[in-house]
């Protein structure tokens, strides 16, 4: 599971609360990897380049406050 944000950040510490269980409904554990930069573009562009495989999930937060 690729997080495009920091360490102990909200979408960080959400990301590893729902690890553990979402491991067990897959039936393995998740690697967990922090990938930061350009503001989670970094990470998410890393995702999306990804072999398609179903390997690969994206852990992104999705702004609040934007106006249809």
């Amino acid at each position: 599971m690729v997080i495009p944000y920091g360490s102990g950040g909200a979408t960080d510490i959400s990301a590893r609360t729902l690890a553990e269980p979402l491991g067990e409904l897959v039936g393995q554990p998740l690697l967990m990897a922090n990938r930061t930069g350009a503001d989670g573009t970094t990470g998410s562009v890393s995702v999306k380049i990804a072999k398609a495989d179903g390997y690969t999930l994206l852990f992104a937060r999705v702004a609040s406050g934007a106006k249809p």
